[in-house]
Parts: structure tokens; sequence; C-alpha cells
């Protein structure tokens, strides 16, 4: 092969004056997919740190629900439970953070463009994040933590000190939201508030109260700054200013619409999760008292019962309103006696009541799946953004994934606090300091506001319910009914009466409320239950007697840190009474 020399040479030339016409600089070296600090736009950072703290939530709060049997949990024991092993972890603990780091990144950055309302948001979800992993860890890395190339082995700092700074961060969040001249820039994308410092102000105090009231137990000075939160009421009192994360209806690119209803209204696809037969039970059948042990014989009619709270068309909704064709295949517990540990006969097994087509799962349920996609029940109007139960049926494979005009189309919320939460704290404080009276009071109050909440969560967020084709002439009974809704109120505050001066028995009434009004957050749920012992008529495990005191009451850590940790100090050991966080004293007994 021959080559010209001269025009190789001509050619190398040329490309080498073009190139030297051009001075590559430090700018062109930064990837513009992989922004600068001091580039960065601090309003979509915010937004992309609150929708980084939802994921967090919404991977965490399930754990929590699941052991306080609001969500469906397979076991099979506490001691080697299938889906809480170290890899189960992996995604919350990453989730938190990665999200820690970009708030750390992003508060000096606010505070340098006087955005001290972005920089006090950020202590406010940074403090739920830290607080929240340990009640789930307890001991966790934070001193040594979040130091990138300089640490990549951090060592773990007690949950009281860590319990400490959250309540820091939390007076950080209040005074920035107090900073108004010459810092006010106003805040352009917060999911939460809409850049409102009162809210974020009232959020962070009921956060501190929240903080305290769980170290109640070990530490008696925490009455002091409990009682100055309570007198001076700067607290989330009313729906306006509850805690929610809000999702859209965006089918894909990306899918913002709520977890629970994504995995669920699939086009073609049955329910991808099951729900608690207790929970289901404890809303729809509890109150009634008749026969609730939850009998599968459709003979044994439980209507009376199915029709007492009236959040429960919105909470579930079923692709069944009765029990034909329940056989040994569909539901195999159907033909099997009610395990011997199950010693209070009023609770329920197998199906969640006699009549309704109301479809879940026991605790610690772990076979197989049978062919039951479409009688399963699945998650209604609240929070999740699913449909209205209206006895229609209507499965929810339907081709638009459930979407019609009983449904909000995944438009859900995760209610990470709300107002009727306050007041039941409230409940709880004023019955431990002997204020029955009041904390009665304080208890219907919170019951009324949870229906209130959910009965008014379609039009909060745009939607309009039809009046529900169903049998009987009730649709103002079912949905916002006043004679409904004082039915249920007098129910409960009759069972509180009942109580008498028995502090145990009026705090079961209150924990058990509570634990109806947190639909959506199992998070406070797993606290309460921990803090308090209740409620306290639990449905045991189906699969194993557990031992006494053998509930998990903190978790494994994570694969991912235990396995790539230098300095990780061993693992726990779930069992009797093992593993407590710090603010757990460990005397009460748990299922």
């Amino acid at each position: 092969m021959k080559i010209n020399f001269k025009k190789t040479i001509l050619i190398l030339v040329a490309f080498t004056s073009l190139v030297s016409c051009y001075k590559i600089t430090d700018n062109d070296l930064i990837n513009p997919n992989l922004p600068q600090l001091s580039t960065a736009n601090i309003d979509l950072y915010l937004n992309t740190v609150e929708i980084n703290f939802a994921s967090f939530y919404s991977n965490t709060h399930k754990f929590g629900g699941e052991l306080t049997r609001m969500q469906n949990w397979r076991g099979p024991s506490y001691q080697q439970p299938a889906d809480m092993t170290p890899t189960s972890f992996n995604d919350m603990w990453g989730d938190a953070y990665y999200t820690l780091n970009a708030i750390d990144l992003m508060i000096p950055l606010a505070i340098s463009n006087k955005k001290t309302v972005i920089a006090g948001i950020g202590y406010a979800l940074k403090a739920y994040i830290w607080g929240t992993l340990v009640d789930y860890y307890d001991s966790i890395p934070f001193e040594q933590a979040l130091q990138g190339a300089n640490n990549f082995n951090p060592n773990k700092s007690s949950g009281q000190f860590v319990y400490n700074k959250v309540i820091t961060y939390l007076d950080s969040c209040v005074t920035l939201m107090g900073l108004s001249t010459g810092y006010d820039v106003a805040v352009l994308y917060d999911n939460f508030y809409s850049g409102n410092r009162d809210n974020w102000r009232k959020l962070a105090k009921t956060l501190k109260l929240k903080y305290l009231l769980q170290q109640r137990l070990i530490n008696p000075a925490v009455a002091t700054p409990i009682q100055a939160l309570l007198t001076e009421n700067d607290l989330i009192t009313t729906t306006a200013q509850d805690f929610n994360f809000k999702y859209g209806i965006n089918l894909n690119a990306p899918n913002s619409r709520h977890p629970d209803y994504s995995g669920n209204y699939r086009a073609g696809l049955a329910p991808g999760a099951y729900l608690s037969n207790y929970y289901l039970w404890t809303v729809i059948a509890e109150k009634g008292l008749k026969s609730s042990g939850g009998s599968w014989d459709a003979a044994d009619n439980l209507i009376t019962a199915l029709e007492i709270d009236p959040r429960r068309r919105y909470y579930f909704y079923r692709q069944r309103i009765n029990y034909s064709n329940v056989d040994l295949m569909t539901a195999s517990c159907s033909e099997s006696p009610k395990p011997g540990w199950f010693t209070d006969q009023t609770i329920p097994f197998c199906l969640p009541a006699s009549t309704g087509g109301y479809w879940g799962r026991d605790h610690g349920d772990f076979s197989g799946t049978p062919p039951d996609g479409d009688y399963r029940t699945t998650y209604g109007l609240y929070p999740a953004g699913g449909r209205f139960d209206d006895n229609s049926a209507v499965s929810v494979r339907t081709a638009t994934g459930g979407g019609n005009s009983l449904s909000t189309q995944g438009a859900g919320i995760h209610p990470i606090w709300n107002s009727e939460f306050t007041e039941f704290v409230k409940a709880e404080l004023l019955l431990l300091g002997g204020q029955n009276a009041l904390a009665r009071t304080s208890l219907e109050a919170a019951v009324r506001r949870s229906i209130s909440k959910v009965q008014g969560f379609a039009a909060s967020v745009g939607y309009s319910l039809t009046t529900p084709n169903i049998s009987r002439a009730d649709s103002v009974y079912l949905r916002n009914g006043v004679t409904q809704i004082k039915t249920y109120v007098d129910t409960v505050l009759a069972r509180f009466d009942r109580g008498g001066s028995d502090v145990n028995a009026l705090m079961d009434v209150i924990q058990k409320e509570y634990y109806i009004a947190l639909w959506g957050n199992g998070i406070e749920a797993y606290n309460n239950y921990r803090r308090t012992g209740f409620p306290s008529n639990f449905q045991p495990n189906i699969s194993n007697e557990e031992p006494a005191n053998g509930f998990i009451r903190s978790f494994y850590y994570p694969a991912n840190y235990a396995f790539r940790n230098a300095n990780f100090s061993g693992q726990k050991k779930y069992g009797v009474g093992g593993s407590k966080v710090f603010w757990d004293p460990g005397v009460i007994i748990l299922k």
C-alpha cells in the first residue's frame, strides 16, 4: 500500500491549527448532567429532596405497618421473617443517607441565597429521617457519617445522642422560619406547604412533641418541654396544616401516582398485595360485636357491623361483595380450624368478617398464592387515590387501571402527620395526667377530625364523587351522614366510658382509634405499639405460636451496611425481648 506523506502532513497541520483555536477550560470538563452546587437551582434542588424524602417514607412505613397488622405480613415467625431480612432494608437505608447527604448540601446553599425557608425545610426533613432511623434501628452511623471519601467506615452513634440532635434540628427549623426581613424570597416548589413559614414552624414543634413523647418512659425530664409545647399549642391542629406528601395521576415518564395505587390498580392484572385481615376486621366489624370471631360462614349476618365506621368505603375497595365460590382452592383457611393459640375467640381468623366480601390475609400467613386475584380487597380512595367502594365490585383489572369518577387515579397522599394525630397525642397525655374528662374530649375531636379528613379527601385533590349506585338508598349514610358519624363516635365514647378509672382500658381505646386513623402510616403505628402496648387484641401469628414478648422491637441493620462497613459491630438478633431501641424500656409484653 502506497502512502501519500504530503497529504498526511497537510491534514495533520490543518487539524492542529483547528484544535489550537479552541482552548479547553475547566468549565468544559463539567458534566452537564451533573451540575455543580454553585450553579444549582435551589428550588429544583428542594423539589428533588422532597421526592427522595417521600421515597424514604414509602419504603419505611410498610415495615412498621406489617408488624402492627396494618399491612399484611407473611411471617412465618419473628425469629425468621421472610421479608425482614438484612437485604430487605437496603432501599430504605440507601434512601435515608442519600437524602440526608443532599439536605446537608442544600442547607448552606439555601442560606447563601437568602432562602431560609428552604434551609428550615431541610432541618425539618433531616430531623424526621434521623429520628425514624433511630426508631427502627437505635444506634446508627451519625457523627462520622456523610463524610464521603474521608470516612467510608463510620462508627455508630447512640440513639439517644441522635435524638438530642434531632431536637436541635427542629429548633433550628423554628428559628429559620422566624426570619423574614431580607430572607423572605419565595419558595417555588414545596410539595408539602408551598413555602408557608407558619405551617413548617408548626410541623417542627409537632415533631418535637412526638420525639419528646417517645422518650417519656425512660426520661422523666421531657415532661417539662412537653407541657410547654402543649401550653403554647403552636402545633398542627387543622387539616389545612397536615404534613402530607401529595402524588399525581401521571402514568409514565414519570409515574407520579401513589405507590399503593400503582402496585394494585394495573390494567389486566389483579391487585399485587393482600391487605391485613386484622385491620380489615378492626375497621369493618369489631365494633359490631356480633360474632366478631371472623367465621367465613355467610349465614352469620354482620351487615350492621359492616356499616358502623364511616371510613371503611374510603379505606378499602372490594372486588367482591360476598363470599360466593369460597372453597379450599381460593381460601384454604376456610376449611381449616382456628389455631389453638387463638385463645381470644373474638379475634378474626381466615376471612375478616362473615359477610361483605372483604378478602385479605391473616398475620403471618406464609402459604402460597391461590387463584384469588379477583377476590382480594385492595387500597381504596384514601390515602392511596384508588376507588371509592360503591358496592359495584368492579375488577381493578379494568383497562384504565381502576380509574373512573369514583377514583382519584393515584392522586393519593402519604399521611406523615395529620392534625388528628396531634389530638390523639393530647388525649394520651391528658389521660396520663389524670384528666380523664379532657382526654375524652380530645379523643372525640380526634375521631371526628379523622372521619372529616377521609371523607373530604377526594374534594381536597379536585375530585367529586358521584352518588353511589348501591342497593340501599344510603349514599349520605355511607359518605357524609351526620347520623352515621354520630353513631360511630357514640360507640367509641361508650367504650371509653366503660373503662371507668382503669387507665389501661382507657388507653386501649385511645390507641385503637389512633391506630385506625393512622391508615397509611405504619411508622407511628409501630412506635405507638412499642411505647404503649396497645391495641391489646392484635391477631396472633397464624403460622406459629410466638413466644411471649418475641415481637420484633427493632430491625436488622441493612445488608449493604453490614457487609461494606469495616467497623460494623455485629448484627442484631430477633427474639424474645431483644434489640430494643433506647426509648423502649421493654416492660410491655408485645405480640
